[in-house]
């Protein structure tokens, strides 16, 4: 019954889906949409084989949640609503309906038992245009800034104008495409699952995911700085090249370092706020 009704789901936000499915082939800042399935799934099966899951019937909780997630999607129907808004709210309300079945078939306490996985779900809703483009606008004043500290420092004259850096033979622009959105979200993504899977204190975990807007900038500047120094200093082709194409690959993984650089940080921070006083209590 569980899966029968999964099924359903999928036929009546077959619509949503499909919409949702193309906007992720099309654009790559919403690429991810397609691992989040896959990592909830795989966080569950994880946990369900850690701890000792007792599924067990709430018809009530499951019912309401899923009327809820049901009427937000008559509501779009009925009103006719169409585009980005209606779309973030049918996808929200499909994650919210999946909740609901789980809530139904196994109860509440497996709920809680699962609540990050389940969580996680909800980085399937698209976010809004509007909030991408500030994002993108952000990495790129922090990647600029960024990078002209780069230049600074290794002794190389540049002027900086806006996101256009100028240096004596060429002229550089830190464009939407510099910006490294999708890397960075990306990056988002596997913070939040890491800081989940390895860290235990609330503290450590939002410093993670915070720690994913400076490792981010850093890794945008740094790819920028490495570009244009091979193509001043050795071959002009570096700024058009494969390594240009399909060079992030290396600095992403160099952003991923520095994450688990500071997950081993907060580890040693968790582990020394945890030690038992060696002082003894007084009486």
């Amino acid at each position: 019954m569980f899966v029968a009704l999964l099924l359903v789901g999928v036929v009546w936000w077959w619509h949503w889906i499909t919409t949702l499915l193309t906007l992720a082939v099309s654009n790559e800042q919403y690429s991810h949409a397609f691992l989040v399935l896959p990592v909830s799934l795989s966080l569950a099966l994880l946990e369900g084989r850690a701890k000792n899951v007792k599924p067990a019937w709430s018809p009530f909780p499951g019912l309401v949640i899923i009327l809820i997630s049901l009427a937000a999607l008559l509501a779009l129907q009925f009103t006719g609503s169409v585009g980005e808004r209606a779309l973030v709210i049918s996808i929200a309300s499909l994650v919210v309906y999946w909740i609901g079945l789980v809530t139904l078939f196994f109860g509440v306490s497996v709920v809680r038992q699962f609540l990050f996985p389940l969580i996680f779900l909800f980085v399937i809703v698209p976010v809004p245009q509007v909030l991408v483009d500030k994002c993108i606008v952000a990495l790129q004043v922090g990647s600029t800034e960024a990078t002209f500290t780069l230049f600074r420092w290794s002794g190389v004259p540049v002027l900086k104008s806006g996101f256009v850096l100028t240096f004596s033979t060429l002229d550089i622009e830190v464009a939407k495409q510099c910006s490294g959105i999708r890397s960075s979200i990306i990056l988002l993504i596997s913070s939040l699952v890491l800081a989940h899977l390895y860290l235990r204190s609330y503290w450590g975990k939002i410093l993670l995911v915070l720690a994913v807007v400076p490792i981010s900038i850093a890794k945008n500047a740094l790819r920028i700085f490495v570009l244009s120094m091979l193509g001043m200093k050795v071959n002009p082709a570096f700024l058009y090249g494969r390594l240009h194409r399909n060079g992030g690959v290396v600095f992403f993984l160099l952003a991923l370092a520095g994450l688990a650089a500071v997950i081993k940080a907060v580890n040693r921070c968790e582990k020394w706020t945890t030690r038992p006083s060696s002082v003894p209590p007084s009486v």
